[in-house]
């Protein structure tokens, strides 16, 4: 039998699936052939949520900590003992003594229930920003009023499409299709990145120094106004802070960009001539360049070059970063409106908030989550965690966080339940049947939380079915002819009003223009000490993954060269410390440290130090040992690549 779903990791794509059961279990995955992104196909990360689903090492029950060894408990023993910790809180109005550590390792619309369930409590300490694109955010909200997204179809309309920072290849593969498609009918694909992005697609690859992005566009800025080459009468009737943003670049050189890029000066006038005489010119944004701490400003001085060149409301035009048209109409889920008390740590600076909380925290409930391995500074994240009394978390497996947890409630995969699902990287809205049943009698985790929230006494939380739910969460959407019965039976819907760039020439600032970075000098790049950058010469960037997503299935199969993260040099790095692949080696930053085997590699620059993300700690991985617990210039997004290292052969 078949049936048709949607992938709900949190990345680019969301890819429609037509998947196979024999035999009550989900046997075969394949693209929706007539889904207009997903166009057949499916990345090999879909492919691993079945394998996730049906693997002998998955928790079908909840496991209770005693004396540091785990138990299967029943489901009622679970409830009764988060009913005697939670409730305890509750009834003293001391709930922001939990905090709630939660983020987007699912993108399914009902597993928000935990955020209804914890607002409805009154409200606990919840992070604020974001482990993935918070810096960037609030920057596209600063000059637009809102993020943008260029349709991946529009890009056929692109004179040149600059990948800043993405690579499709490892992250985005549906995009691949469209750039191909583009190229095809003229458009120049230019990627900027300090790693060489794959594919056959790419007719430029500038290397850019890791953290300078943001002053190689204020560079082209400061050369397109001087020379003349800007679109003036937009400028003047669609931006505001023009004069104050000249004042940002005057002191910018051809010889500082060219220094402290790294680029060459051939690279740096081709993009000149580029952003020159070539409209309209997309950007589609990668995360990876607004994970410093000037991360914000960065993507604001790209959007500013694309503003003063025209190449923003013009179809094919434009930043790509996100959109925010489905994000209105699916707030009623969390009932914000019953937190009446508010307490926010920041994700940069989580573990350091958490042990200097006061009142302290008594209890961590973490689901779609795994800060253990995915925030920053991990063993002062562990010292942290184990400082509070009471750890609870939802997972699939004994994950690093799992594992330092006192109580773990089985999830739920997306094969088992009811849901819908949006993105803010393309425009449509998919439903998801309940496919096959839970394993052993398993509660789903909209059946968990209706049933803790009534156990806890919640009246205010409402318990519903999973289609009760999806009916209500629809309702808002009925003027736009959107109804449960219709994405039911279609599967998919699209956005009435997408695409959204702002073609109709108004912003949703306060001024209705585009706002100009503007002031005083934003750190164009992270200069450090002589003595810091001495000891350690290398930029470490912690990249994401192809074939995973981020500590997602990690634990399914071995890595190429076992559990150990790879450590990717450039050659004359290798040389230079006499490393060859597979080699043992230690990375140290002011952090931390781990060990890793090496993978010689020309993609990587030489002043850079490569290693994918997402190992687990206890499997010998854990990259986030490395870096450190520091805030950006705005959004609280976590400056993940501002961490200089070294390495050395262990002997």
């Amino acid at each position: 039998m078949k049936f048709y779903t949607s992938c709900t990791l949190n990345c680019y794509d969301s890819c429609r699936v037509e998947v196979t059961v024999e035999g009550g279990m989900v046997v075969k995955a394949s693209g929706d052939k007539n889904h207009p992104l997903t166009r057949g196909f499916v990345c090999s990360k879909f492919k691993k949520v079945i394998e996730r689903t049906y693997s002998p090492d998955r928790l079908t029950l909840p496991l209770l900590k005693e004396k540091g060894v785990f138990k299967k408990i029943s489901w009622n023993k679970a409830f009764e003992i988060l009913t005697e910790k939670i409730g305890e809180l509750y009834a003293r109005g001391e709930t922001l003594s939990v905090l709630h550590l939660f983020d987007y390792g699912s993108g399914g619309y009902l597993k928000r229930l935990d955020e209804r369930f914890f607002n409805c409590l009154g409200g606990v300490t919840q992070p604020s920003g974001s482990l993935c694109w918070g810096n960037g955010y609030e920057a596209m909200i600063r000059d637009f009023g809102a993020p943008s997204l260029v349709e991946y179809q529009d890009l056929l309309e692109s004179k040149a499409i600059i990948l800043w920072g993405r690579d499709p290849i490892t992250t985005n593969i549906h995009l691949v299709p469209f750039l191909k498609e583009a190229k095809a009918v003229g458009a120049k694909i230019i990627a900027i990145n300090p790693i060489k992005i794959k594919g056959e697609f790419i007719d430029r690859h500038i290397s850019i120094r890791p953290g300078t992005d943001g002053l190689l566009a204020l560079g082209l800025a400061r050369i397109l106004v001087s020379e003349g080459f800007y679109a003036k009468e937009f400028v003047l009737e669609k931006v505001n802070n023009f004069e104050e943003f000249k004042k940002l670049f005057s002191e910018i050189t051809v010889e500082k960009v060219l220094k402290e890029t790294g680029i060459s000066e051939d690279d740096l006038a081709y993009l000149a001539k580029l952003f020159a005489f070539k409209k309209p010119i997309a950007v589609l944004y990668g995360y990876g360049l607004q994970r410093y701490q000037n991360g914000g400003n960065t993507v604001r001085a790209i959007n500013a070059l694309l503003a003063i060149t025209g190449n923003v409301g013009v179809k094919g035009g434009g930043p790509n970063y996100a959109h925010p048209l489905w994000k209105p109409y699916f707030g009623s889920i969390v009932k914000a409106e019953e937190k009446v008390r508010k307490r926010y740590f920041p994700w940069p600076v989580m573990a350091n908030s958490i042990l200097a909380a006061e009142p302290p925290i008594k209890l961590i409930f973490v689901t779609r989550s795994n800060p253990l391995n995915q925030a920053p500074d991990t063993m002062r994240m562990k010292e942290a965690f184990y400082n509070v009394p009471f750890k609870v978390t939802v997972d699939f497996f004994l994950s690093d966080t799992a594992y330092a947890s006192d109580l773990i409630i089985p999830a739920t995969s997306v094969f088992e339940e009811e849901d819908i699902v949006f993105s803010s990287w393309h425009y449509y809205l998919s439903y998801l049947p309940k496919i096959v049943t839970p394993p052993n009698g398993m509660l789903t985790e909209v059946e968990f939380w209706n049933e803790l929230a009534r156990k806890i006494g919640l009246k205010n939380f409402e318990p519903k079915t999973a289609r009760e739910f999806i009916i209500e969460a629809l309702e808002p959407l009925k003027p736009l002819g959107i109804t449960f019965e219709i994405l039911r039976e279609k599967g998919y819907v699209r956005h009435p009003l997408a695409p959204f760039t702002f073609s109709d020439g108004k912003f949703l600032t306060p001024s209705g223009k585009i706002e100009l970075m503007a002031g005083k000098g934003p750190g164009l790049y992270q200069a450090y000490d002589s003595l810091t950058a001495k000891k350690f010469p290398y930029r470490l960037l912690t990249v994401h993954p192809k074939d995973y997503l981020h500590s997602q299935f990690h634990n399914l199969e071995s890595a190429e060269w076992g559990t150990k993260p790879r450590v990717v040099i450039h050659p004359s790095t290798a040389a230079r410390h006499n490393l060859d692949n597979l080699a043992e080696v230690r990375v140290k930053t002011v952090t931390g440290e781990i060990t890793g085997l090496v993978k010689v590699s020309d993609r990587v620059r030489p002043d850079t130090v490569v290693i994918e993300e997402g190992s687990w700690g206890i499997d010998g991985g854990g990259v986030n040992v490395l870096t450190p617990q520091v805030r950006p210039d705005m959004g609280d997004g976590v400056p993940f690549y501002d961490v200089l290292c070294n390495i050395e052969a262990v002997e």
